[in-house]
Parts: structure tokens; sequence; C-alpha cells
């Protein structure tokens, strides 16, 4: 991902970058985090924020980031998304970062959302692991050091979550694969080395239908950002070639873009964010 934003800052033209980072800065409040779609900071929204002037090369200011992490927010209390995007802001801080890593968390606490099928639980009082679970788990896990792959009993519940069709489901009785869920099995795989069948390749195609960007199911009545972002993403990781759906996928992403220096998720989403903003880049980045 750090490596598709790098390659988007330079793929774009400088002023586009330069209204991308304004549009994101301007989004840092008093109390050192982002702002999501309110007016106050979120912890959330401040990691898709950060992550993304990182890779632009306009990383947010290290002070006012490390003194809401370390002042703002008790990460003891976190679900598992939220504590995710805790120690990526950390790791973005590098030095101060792994002092606050090693300060105030341990491998202990993700392993707090461990399910015993083998998954990962989003919260403690959810019914069950998930595929964005175990996803957010090894997003997390890929920042401390050293790096933790996917365990192999959370592959085998990722195996699990596969449709008949090659989609994954996030959770092992759902009917139906969605694109987000299946990218994340694909990454999942990716991470440990698993093979990903043809079938998983070819139904994550499917879901661009070559005239714009990617739809979230077979049903789907329009194309969204997150599907577009996540199914590329996907696809670029496992070495499938994006030259056919290069210029469909950039022309929907211009579609959604905002000369404030945002993107949107959809067509119909009249609001600009930071995770939206991330994903615009990150698309981008993997089709230059």
């Amino acid at each position: 991902m750090d490596q598709a934003i790098q390659a988007a800052g330079r793929y774009l033209p400088r002023k586009t970058v330069d209204r991308i980072i304004a549009f994101l800065a301007d989004l840092q409040i008093d109390d050192g985090g982002f702002r999501g779609r309110s007016t106050t900071s979120d912890l959330y929204y401040t990691a898709f924020a950060a992550e993304t002037l990182a890779g632009l090369s306009a990383p947010p200011d290290a002070g006012r980031l490390l003194g809401y992490l370390a002042e703002c927010v008790d990460p003891s209390g976190l679900d598992l998304v939220h504590l995710a995007s805790w120690i990526r802001c950390a790791k973005l801080l590098g030095a101060d970062g792994a002092a606050l890593l090693a300060d105030k968390l341990a491998d202990e606490r993700l392993g707090a959302f461990y399910d015993s099928g083998g998954g990962y639980r989003l919260d403690r009082a959810d019914d069950g692991p998930s595929v964005y679970g175990s996803f957010m788990a090894l997003y997390a896990r890929q920042c401390l050091s050293p790096p933790i792959p996917p365990q192999a009993d959370t592959i085998r519940f990722v195996q699990s979550c596969r449709r008949p069709d090659g989609g994954f489901a996030n959770q092992p009785n759902l009917p139906a694969g969605t694109t987000p869920t299946t990218a994340a099995a694909v990454i999942l795989l990716h991470e440990a080395q698993q093979p990903v069948c043809p079938e998983t390749i070819d139904w994550l195609r499917a879901r661009g239908d070559g005239q714009s960007g990617f739809y979230a199911t077979e049903t789907a009545p329009v194309p969204d950002l997150l599907s577009t972002a996540t199914a590329l993403h996907a696809l670029a990781e496992r070495g499938v070639c994006l030259q056919s759906l290069r210029e469909a996928s950039l022309d929907y992403i211009h579609s959604l873009w905002n000369p404030r220096g945002g993107f949107h998720g959809h067509w119909a989403d009249p609001i600009l964010d930071a995770e939206y903003t991330f994903y615009g880049v990150l698309a981008i980045g993997h089709l230059a």
C-alpha cells in the first residue's frame, strides 16, 4: 500500500498532489487527530490521513500526532479496527512511535480478539470471527517488530469463507462474497504464501465491468471506490496485469475527484473524507 501511494504521488500532477495534501492537512484539529465525517477527531480516519500524507512525502507533524496517540486515546479500550489504526499511526512516527508501542502495547492485546475458530473478531462481543477482522489483525501485526504473518489456523478460517463461485464472504455462514472481503482474503492468502485459486481471481476481475469501477457484489447497482481500490490492490499483489482495466478505472476514479483535494466514495456520496481519499490515491497508484 505504501508503494502504491508513493507511485500515485509520482504519477499525479504536482498541483493535484498539493491539493490532496492541503485537504488532508486541513482535517487535523487541535488535539492532533484528524476529523472523520464529523467535527471531532477520529482514530480510524486519522490513520488514513496520516498514511496518505506520509506516502505523498508530506507526513503530519509528529509531535501533534504523538500527543494525540499518547494523551487522547486509550488503546486498552479500543475495538480491533481502532486498535489497528492506533498501531499504524504509531508505526508512522518512527522512533517515537516505536517507544509508544513498546510502552503501551503488546501482541497480547491483539490476541484478545483472536477466536478459537481461527480468525479474529472485530470486537470482543462479536458472535464470531470474520475475514475483515483477520485482515485488520494482519494490518496491525505487519507494523510490529518483527512483522507477524497470518497464522495457519487463521488461513484455514479464511479459506472456509470461500464460496463455490470463488468469492469470499465475511463469515462462513454467509451465502455470497463481496469485493472488499474477497480482496482482503486474497491479501491474507498472499501474505501467508498460500495459493489463490483462479476462480477467485476471475470472480474479482468480474466485479469490474470494463466501463467504470468495481462493484461490491454481483447485484450492486453502482460501483464504489472502496471496491475499486481494494480489488485493484489485491489483483496487483497477485501480479495480475491491470492494463485492460486501466482506462475505465482511471475514468471512474476521476469522476469521484473533487477539486477541494479529496475523493467521494461513490457517485451519490456528497462528503469528502480521508478514507476515500486514501482509496482514490491507492487505486491510482496501482494503475500508474
